[in-house]
């Protein structure tokens, strides 16, 4: 499996996290990668709530 495929599916597991709790809203799964690893990642977890990039971002480690 290549790398951007591996990312894609981490993002497909992440979205299905939230199940029915977007409403409306599509489910939504983010990941950051940097130098080849994933370094953050974030769903979309309830309707109204940040998206999944947002919460993508805030779970990254400060350094």
């Amino acid at each position: 499996m290549k790398l951007h495929e591996v990312y894609i599916k981490r993002c497909f597991e992440l979205a299905r996290i939230a199940g029915k709790k977007t409403g409306n809203n599509p489910m939504v799964g983010a990941v950051l990668v940097y130098k080849d690893k994933i370094i953050g990642e974030g769903y979309h977890r309830n309707f109204g709530g940040p998206h999944a990039e947002v919460n993508a971002i805030h779970s990254v480690p400060v350094n």
